[in-house]
């Protein structure tokens, strides 16, 4: 049979030798990606040996810098406890989706903290982080009732804070302040137009992946329902007004009372 770690070998002054992980991933990025790359990135226990490995090698040979940036990602500790095999602590996706979260819950959880502070997983605080990307997706589906005018909420200004915060050192949960600050000006009443919110929520998506621009509109049966649950009220029927709200609320829909009319979000 083939000796494939034979092949690996060759001779060498000090013996016979073979690559390791250290020379091989200065190899592949000078292969695929030249001499001087842009951004590398991995974990903090890549900072004591591998990461230094690999500059030494690659720029004793180059003789130019191998990276502009390094990105060091924090790890992820679940109850306070190291991930670990031994004490079968570790979840996949599928995981997470038995457990009643959408993947993008995962993706809000990962985004509360920055990459550089270790972040602590808990079933709780998965719970938290999809109430919040469910705020945002609130915010999101107001696409769906809003209408050209609005109120100006400076959300070109808004923009420009998150795009700052994520250029200083991707600082992802202060990009996330700020939506929340327009969330707080939505509580108040304060609606843009939906040509602005649009637009807005494009640069969003790409900036955080949280393809809040993903959804649909609800059907035309459940519009029919709020707009009879809008005419009980009016008419002081409350009785029949809450009896619709709760059918919605079975659909997954509540609804807020506004001075605009009600609006419509997902639970």
């Amino acid at each position: 049979p083939k000796d494939t770690k034979r092949d690996m070998e060759w001779e060498s002054p000090w013996g016979r030798g073979f690559p390791g992980w250290h020379i091989e991933c200065s190899a592949m990025s000078m292969r695929y990606l030249g001499e001087t790359i842009d951004i590398h990135t991995g974990g903090i226990d890549h900072l004591p040996v591998h990461h230094p490995n690999e500059i030494a090698q690659s720029e004793a040979v180059t003789g130019k810098q191998f990276v502009r940036y390094w990105l060091h990602g924090n790890f992820i500790t679940v109850d306070g406890t190291k991930l670990s095999k031994s004490l079968g602590n570790s979840y996949t996706l599928q995981d997470v989706k038995e457990h009643g979260f959408d993947p993008l819950d995962f993706r809000m959880f990962v985004l509360q903290t920055h990459y550089r502070s270790q972040a602590d997983f808990t079933w709780q605080g998965m719970g938290a982080a999809r109430t919040r990307r469910l705020r945002l997706q609130a915010v999101a589906d107001l696409r769906f009732q809003l209408s050209g005018e609005g109120h100006p909420l400076g959300l070109s200004g808004q923009l420009d804070k998150i795009v700052a915060a994520l250029s200083d050192d991707l600082g992802t949960p202060k990009a996330l302040a700020t939506l929340s600050e327009i969330e707080s000006q939505l509580e108040a009443g304060q609606y843009p137009s939906k040509s602005n919110l649009l637009d807005f929520l494009r640069v969003i998506d790409e900036l955080l992946g949280l393809n809040l621009l993903a959804t649909h509109d609800i059907t035309d049966q459940q519009k029919m329902l709020i707009n009879e649950r809008e005419e009980a009220r009016q008419s002081g029927d409350y009785r029949r007004a809450d009896e619709i709200r709760d059918e919605l609320q079975d659909d997954h829909l509540i609804i807020k009372d506004t001075p605009l009319g009600p609006i419509w979000a997902r639970v």
